[in-house]
């Protein structure tokens, strides 16, 4: 056969231009654009808000959104990753079923939890003034794992404009009540508040989507006990294998509000929350948008024996394409940017940005390699790298908080981030290479 002659440059651009008339590049697009909407209103109000509350407050928002973040991961059990893969569709919307009514028993765990040990968890956080805001736990524990069930289930109907509908009323919604809680003078409690009222907007928005079109809710009708056992047993490797990585992927991520705050103060805290939450939604939001059409994709593809590794390859160098530039623009200016839109106040904070972006540049690009993990029911290797990537930054926070300043201590925890996340993704590129992932796989492999 004739060889391709064509110039590299020619090459690419032909790469570009197939993943962007791609079905997979539309409906990323749909999701994006919903997250860039949404984002687009959280910047706009960032400005507000840094004037509005101090570092200190941001950092009491810090230590509740990680709380969240932890909780969030156990909410369903990671049932509703499972929720793509039934060839049928009554299997999935057993799976939903299953997934809420885990959601709401983890909702009452966590209230019992906190009347309990509310006090004594903020006095162990160095931080006894987020005690009376423990009681926010439960209700956002409740909206975002409902949340998440349902956002699965749009994502195996492709309902990508829902999402992207969901998405903006998330941000509108907190923006507002942020805003307005601040010119109130609530302090701590209106960030929070209002975070908490962002997730229920974005929960309202998808809920309220499904039941306007008139169509069929996602529930089995009848629900059958033998059925929901079924499938608990069917998919137990997500309980088992993605419920602990999860967990400590959270754990892990969330790991330097609480040192920080230990080790440190919550001002530091606060400085190192607004640079995460300037430089993290982007790229979450995006990250989601992609995660959630490629799990799609790639489950389709798994079941009609496709090709997985090009899929893989595009999705991954379309990421790192993406987020090259606006990183590198952190990288060299970040401190002059942050005064500049937030205020003399958060110079600081663009410092801290400058090595997290590193981190995040990579973790932007991983989704692909962490959903064909999950797809190819791989999930043990998750959990083990999750385990080594989190001793291996706790250890260095611990070391660094005892030892160094707070900026050194997160340049060591981003640059281990960077490191992880970066071998993550070659080793899945390597493995899709060698395993052949355009042959039929066995799905049910572990």
């Amino acid at each position: 056969m004739p060889r391709d002659r064509r110039a590299p440059g020619d090459a690419g651009g032909l790469l570009l231009r197939r993943i962007a008339a791609s079905a997979f590049a539309r409906h990323v697009g749909l999701l994006v654009s919903g997250a860039a909407l949404g984002h687009g209103l959280t910047a706009l109000a960032a400005p507000i808000l840094g004037r509005l509350y101090t570092p200190t407050e941001f950092g009491l928002l810090a230590l509740f959104t990680a709380l969240v973040a932890i909780l969030a991961e156990a909410a369903s059990w990671r049932y509703e990753l499972a929720i793509v893969l039934p060839a049928d569709d009554e299997d999935a919307r057993t799976l939903v079923a299953l997934a809420g009514l885990v959601v709401i028993a983890m909702a009452l765990a966590s209230l019992a939890a906190v009347a309990l040990a509310g006090d004594a968890l903020a006095r162990v956080l160095e931080s006894p003034a987020l005690a009376p805001y423990l009681w926010w736990l439960p209700p956002a524990l409740l909206v975002i794992g409902l949340y998440r069930v349902l956002s699965y289930w749009a994502t195996r109907k492709r309902a990508y404009r829902r999402l992207s509908a969901a998405q903006i009323a998330r941000s509108l919604t907190a923006a507002t009540v942020q805003l307005a809680t601040g010119l109130l003078g609530f302090q701590a409690g209106g960030l929070i508040g209002g975070r908490v009222a962002g997730e229920t907007g974005a929960l309202a928005a998808l809920g309220g989507l499904f039941c306007r079109r008139g169509g069929r809710p996602p529930l089995p009708h009848p629900m059958r006990i033998d059925s929901l056992r079924r499938l608990a047993r069917e998919y137990a490797d997500f309980p088992k294998f993605s419920l602990p990585q999860g967990f400590v992927n959270a754990v892990s991520q969330s790991m330097p509000a609480f040192l920080l705050a230990y080790f440190f103060d919550a001002h530091i805290v606060g400085l190192y929350a607004m640079a995460h939450r300037l430089l993290h939604l982007p790229a979450r939001f995006i990250g989601q948008a992609v995660r959630q059409v490629f799990l799609q994709q790639a489950s389709e593809r798994l079941q009609q024996a496709g090709d997985l590794r090009r899929l893989h390859l595009q999705t991954t160098l379309a990421l790192a394409g993406l987020g090259f530039f606006p990183a590198l623009i952190v990288l060299l200016w970040g401190p002059e940017l942050f005064a500049l839109f937030l205020g003399d106040a958060w110079q600081a904070a663009g410092g801290y940005a400058r090595w997290m972006v590193l981190w995040l540049f990579f973790a932007f690009i991983n989704p692909p390699s962490t959903v064909l993990m999950q797809v190819l029911r791989r999930q043990q290797i998750l959990l083990i790298f999750d385990l080594a990537l989190f001793a291996c930054r706790t250890g260095l926070l611990v070391y660094a908080g005892l030892r160094m300043s707070a900026e050194t201590a997160i340049a060591a925890f981003s640059l281990a981030g960077a490191v992880f996340n970066a071998a993550l993704i070659v080793g899945m590129l390597i493995y899709g290479r060698r395993a052949r992932l355009s042959a039929p796989v066995d799905p049910q492999a572990t």
